[in-house]
């Protein structure tokens, strides 16, 4: 039997589509069949790196300032974090506490700790 060259094409339009699809759920971390206790467990991982990142951002710029600057960094930071916390509780809270509530305050974290790791470099 042979297989006419449409077919093929057909065929690998929809292998580089699946292959595609796969890339994306592994790169977002969403797996199918993944549970919700899976999913955070891998937000967590993610959360606890970015959060690893902010940390030495931070203590790069607390180390580059005089006394002055030391207590307003450090009330700065004080500031972000507990807007970041509040942001991320907010987040969960659009999910009307389901599920995916602790997926959306950890991805609200990861996301606010992100531009905070950012405005951290530019200092």
């Amino acid at each position: 039997m042979k297989i006419a060259r449409s077919d093929w094409s057909s065929f690998t339009r929809f292998g580089i589509r699946l292959i595609l699809v796969g890339l994306l759920c592994v790169l977002t971390g969403m797996l199918p069949g993944q549970s919700t206790s899976e999913m955070k467990m891998a937000k967590q991982a993610e959360f606890e790196l970015v959060d690893k990142e902010l940390n030495a951002q931070y203590q790069r710029v607390l180390d580059s300032q005089d006394e002055r600057g030391k207590i307003n960094l450090k009330a700065a930071q004080d500031a972000w974090l507990k807007f970041r916390d509040v942001e991320a509780e907010f987040a969960a809270y659009s999910e009307h506490d389901g599920t995916a509530a602790a997926l959306a305050y950890l991805q609200s974290q990861i996301e606010q700790t992100k531009l905070r790791v950012q405005q951290l470099k530019t200092y």
